[in-house]
């Protein structure tokens, strides 16, 4: 079962603030599309991996597999205050509730800086992101590409 079956308790403002972008913020969903070769298989992840560190490489819990997984446990656990806007997407509910998704992208050192450095405003980097050659497409969810270029023109990668 998903984030998403349960009601996240948001601060007051921040519902507000969504509803006003016409978004219920109650129920959520963090998604991240991995590539079709990347290690991960259900039977062996339907256990629980131990807190020892997987020695095999090749195992899907060896960290170099198991990364994307643990980034979108640990990011659930962080309020709905940095998600949102036009790039989510709406499941409606029988009941008539909405689960909004969010796709997880994991930035570089410097793409985080230029947000800092621009108010912590999300959108001035999702504008880079967007104006990038691989990202300015009409596709929606982004396959994780873990030697992607930077989008800072002046630190590629």
């Amino acid at each position: 079962m998903g984030m998403g079956a349960h009601r996240m308790n948001v601060p007051p403002e921040i519902v507000k603030q969504m509803a006003e972008q016409g978004y219920q913020i109650d129920r959520a969903e963090l998604m991240i599309c991995l590539p079709p070769d990347w290690k991960i298989e259900q039977a062996e992840l339907s256990t629980t991996p131990s807190n020892e560190p997987e020695e095999d490489p090749n195992h899907p819990w060896h960290e170099n597999w198991y990364w994307p997984l643990r980034w979108l446990k640990t990011v659930a656990l962080v309020p709905p205050v940095q998600f949102g806007g036009d790039e989510s997407q709406i499941c409606k509910m029988p009941d008539g509730s909405e689960v909004v998704f969010w796709q997880m992208l994991p930035i570089y050192a410097d793409e985080m800086n230029f947000k800092l450095e621009n108010d912590n405003q999300a959108d001035v980097l999702l504008a880079k992101f967007n104006e990038h050659p691989v990202f300015n497409n009409s596709e929606r969810l982004l396959v994780l590409d873990i030697n992607r270029q930077s989008v800072i023109a002046n630190n590629p990668r």
